[in-house]
């Protein structure tokens, strides 16, 4: 085999490309592969982050967060998140440290809002004297 003719260089080119192309592509499959593991192992250590942050609330007061406006009690292990009186809207739990700030979001919508009972209707049981969120009843 003579390693002088074009054609001995130009196999010789394209198997260096190929090998190039190769480690580039493993390469690029160990970084995606290291990126998945890393947002992983980021979101658990977020959910860990929001148990430990439940846990403590749950400590310190009780298992349920307060909608006023339904007059009702929502369980915290349950739902962060329940539908709006207004129909449009969501209520939400926001953790800061062993408090609970209540907010909602604010769409600007033409929607007759649920009364208390039709609210504890659609979505609430009694128990022990107390209206609790147990989400949309069928």
């Amino acid at each position: 085999m003579n390693v002088n003719t074009p054609e001995y260089k130009a196999q010789l080119a394209e198997h260096m490309a190929c090998i190039k192309r190769n480690q580039r592509e493993s390469y690029t499959k160990e970084r995606m592969e290291a990126i998945k593991k890393q947002k992983k192992q980021e979101e658990v250590e977020r959910l860990t982050r929001k148990q430990k942050q439940i846990d403590n609330y749950v400590e310190k007061n009780s298992e349920y967060w307060e909608y006023d406006n339904a007059q009702c009690f929502v369980p915290i292990r349950q739902f962060i998140s329940v539908p709006s009186m207004d129909k449009c809207n969501t209520v939400m739990a926001i953790f800061l440290g062993d408090k609970i700030e209540v907010t909602q979001t604010e769409m600007f919508m033409d929607c007759d809002p649920y009364t208390v009972d039709e609210y504890h209707e659609t979505f609430c049981e009694k128990q022990d004297d107390k209206w609790i969120f147990i989400g949309r009843k069928n």
